[in-house]
């Protein structure tokens, strides 16, 4: 399974809105790779820095909503195939 990893940086005002005092403070980010996370690691990662990674975990298997989705849709192709192939006397 792949794993996304960055630097996200968070700027922390120890002075005043006059006389600013900012330390950057740097936190490790992993989550697991989809395109929607890589996405969101693009516009958060430290200088744009992103590593993807192997975590040598297999990739899970199908959960119980793919397969009933899965199902449902041979369903209704059989359905559909069984309308028009049936002739009406």
């Amino acid at each position: 399974m792949k794993i996304i990893k960055y630097q996200l940086a968070t700027e922390i005002n120890h002075g005043t809105p006059e006389k600013p005092d900012i330390e950057t403070v740097l936190s490790g980010v992993t989550m697991p790779y989809t395109e929607a996370s890589y996405a969101i690691a693009q516009t958060e990662a430290y200088q744009g820095q992103i590593t993807v990674e192997d975590d040598g975990q297999p990739e899970p298997g199908p959960g119980a909503e793919d397969i009933t989705l899965d199902m449902l849709a041979d369903h209704e192709e059989r359905l559909c195939m069984l309308k028009l192939t049936t002739t009406t006397v």
